[in-house]
């Protein structure tokens, strides 16, 4: 047995010996979440020399945890509430980081919500963050803690923040800013890809030696899930159209699905174009259903009020109001006069919902310029639904890495994608269903192992005084 913190011996099977907290900064849902799920499920299986560990998912207020089926019974879900930090305080910040970190504010996790006492922010050894995008501070904890990096988009498509560039006053920007002071910060930052472990280490400005890669890792969900078999037991549905406020019916296989967003880098832009020319040059017969946090942007007359604004304003809001990015967005739709006779909004839409909608598909269409790639190709293969992706490494290394086999298009080039829409709806045909959560499983428990063994070790003596 090793020597150090897991040389201790467990008294029983059911012990826990020390406790983590995954911390999720954004009430984020989808592949957010299912990030925090999977970390949670393997933190609490995991045996490391002995030692095993208690599990708190921290939300943050007021967060609904809708998904709660996703996370094993043994994982208990926080609310949590922080509380500024003083910059002298050594506890917190030594006197080397207090330099770079200049006259930043500090944020620590400091009680349980909604009762406001420290509840079990007192038996935390260790958090891991899922990103460190705190909007009030930079992270700091008198814990070790490690910090998840998905992706740092903006050092490539900085308008996802604001159209003024790295603009420090703009909420965003001040997240960005807090998070790269933070990852200095701590024990171990680890990531999923090679491109974001760069990111990491050339804009982020993490040592090496405390940067991991870490195999990319997915939950089955829909074996998670009881619900119709798909395709053979259901021959038409009825979805709702946040456009016509209407009910629309839909058949399996006579629609594909556009999982999306309102952030710039999903390329709404150049989507819009590369579907009309698919309905109105190619003459596509498809459906085009799009779900996902925030796509009543696409609904004309509705715009999206900037990030940050705390002006609450009543009635109909101004163009003003709208962030550029969405404004260009907006004309497109607004242009494109049949579009909703296409195209049909759903929203946010339920995990439940989702997957059904998915496995009954005749593709899932995913159009970004960039990013860490995205849970929902992976998904797709395991209901057995056929991709079309936009090409990027990213998704190029998840693509391969689970054996996806997606038809990929050229994301600034609308009639490359509509072409490829049109191949898709006369070629793809359903793959066989199969399970992803056991691809890289044993790897990714490793890294696992090794992950809690840095935070541990290089933190014993903190971990021991408290």
């Amino acid at each position: 047995m090793a020597d150090g913190i897991f040389a201790r011996a467990k008294p029983s099977a059911d012990f826990r010996n020390r406790t983590v907290m995954v911390v999720m900064p954004h009430g984020w849902k989808g592949g957010f979440f299912r990030v925090a799920a999977a970390l949670c499920n393997a933190i609490n299986a995991l045996d490391v020399d002995g030692i095993r560990f208690r599990v708190i998912l921290g939300v943050p207020a007021g967060y609904d945890c809708t998904e709660r089926y996703l996370l094993d019974p043994e994982v208990v879900v926080e609310q949590i509430g922080y509380d500024l930090v003083d910059p002298g305080d050594r506890r917190y910040v030594s006197a080397e980081a207090a330099q770079f970190l200049g006259d930043l504010p500090l944020v620590t996790p400091a009680r349980t919500l909604p009762y406001g006492d420290t509840g079990t922010i007192g038996e935390v050894d260790a958090y891991i963050l899922l990103s460190a995008l705190f909007l009030g501070g930079v992270f700091v904890s008198r814990k070790p803690f490690a910090v998840y990096i998905a992706d740092m988009i903006q050092r490539y498509v900085p308008e996802i923040y604001s159209d003024q560039g790295s603009d420090y006053s703009v909420p965003p920007w001040k997240m960005d800013r807090h998070q790269r002071a933070s990852v200095k910060l701590a024990n171990c930052v680890f990531s999923t890809t090679e491109q974001t472990r760069n990111d990491v280490l050339h804009y982020g400005g993490v040592a090496p030696d405390r940067t991991m890669l870490f195999p990319m890792f997915a939950m089955d969900v829909a074996e998670q899930q009881e619900r119709d078999a798909g395709r053979a037991n259901r021959s038409a549905f009825q979805v709702r159209d946040l456009v016509s406020q209407s009910q629309v019916t839909v058949e399996p296989g006579k629609y594909f699905l556009w999982v999306t967003n309102a952030a710039a880098h999903k390329n709404h832009v150049n989507a819009l174009r590369a579907l009309r020319h698919y309905y109105e040059g190619l003459g596509g017969e498809l459906t085009c259903l799009m779900c996902g946090p925030v796509t009543d942007m696409l609904i004309p007359k509705k715009p999206v009020i900037q990030v940050g604004d705390k002006k609450k304003k009543k009635g109909k809001k101004k163009t003003s109001d709208v962030l550029p990015y969405h404004q260009r967005v907006f004309k497109e739709v607004e242009n494109w006069t049949d579009y909703n006779r296409h195209i049909k909004v759903l929203g946010y839409t339920s995990d439940q919902a989702y997957l059904s909608l998915l496995r009954d598909a005749k593709f899932l269409w995913h159009n970004v310029i960039y990013d860490n790639g995205t849970f929902s190709i992976i998904e797709a293969s395991s209901v057995g639904t056929p991709v079309a992706s936009s090409d990027y490494p990213q998704i190029r290394f998840i693509d391969k890495s689970f054996g996806v086999g997606s038809t990929f298009f050229d994301a600034h080039d609308p009639v490359d994608a509509a072409n490829k829409l049109r191949w898709m709806e006369q070629n793809a045909k359903p793959t066989k269903p199969r399970r992803v959560g056991t691809i890289n499983r044993a790897d990714f428990e490793t890294h696992l192992a090794e992950l809690m063994r840095r935070l541990f070790t290089d933190g014993a003596g903190a971990v021991a005084a408290e």
